[in-house]
């Protein structure tokens, strides 16, 4: 699934100079992270297992545009009906920073 040009106009729905995180419900057969990190990060960190990957050219983190959002959550809903994140990437190169307090209220969100 091609998740690069599915995302790519988001960042104009988000208000600028805020703090703005991207909650993505994605379900795969494969391996979610992963294809979420290429998206975001670029092709190339599918194997960078460290937990600040690098930004890619092909990565919309590398965007212009996608300094607005702040982090990228990829959320889940469980049999029970509730919610869990299953992982948080900040955005290296966003116009905010994600506190670390607030990256933690996110993680244990659900």
């Amino acid at each position: 699934m091609d998740l690069f040009s599915k995302l790519e106009k988001v960042p104009g729905q988000f208000p600028q100079t805020t703090v703005n995180i991207l909650f993505l419900f994605h379900p795969s057969v494969w391996n979610s992270p992963v294809y979420i990190k290429q998206a975001l990060f670029g092709d190339a960190s599918g194997f960078d297992e460290s937990p600040n990957p690098q930004v890619h050219n092909d990565g919309l983190f590398y965007l212009s545009e996608w300094r607005e959002l702040t982090a990228c959550a990829h959320s889940r809903v469980n049999e029970d009906g509730s919610l869990s994140i299953v992982q948080v990437w900040r955005n290296p190169n966003a116009n905010a920073v994600l506190s670390e307090d607030v990256l933690q209220r996110v993680a244990s969100a659900g």
